[in-house]
């Protein structure tokens, strides 16, 4: 069994997880899948580009989430 838990409160985030990295990152990846694709039929545009959307959410909040050398 593998798994991925995130709870989201007041602006902050706990990830719990279970498994391998790489199992980890499947899980991740078929969340993004499906936002793509609720995203895809919420707004009638295709699938490649609701991806590039959450993609690029993805990067933009890690982005704030990686701390920055000084």
């Amino acid at each position: 069994m593998k798994f991925l838990f995130c709870i989201i409160r007041k602006g902050k985030s706990r990830v719990i997880s279970y498994g391998k990295s790489l199992d980890i990152l499947v899980v991740a990846s078929v969340v993004c899948k499906r936002a793509a694709e609720e995203i895809s039929q919420k707004n009638k545009i295709d699938e490649k580009r609701a991806m590039e959307i959450v993609l690029e959410g993805v990067k933009e909040t890690q982005s704030h989430l990686i701390p920055k050398n000084t």
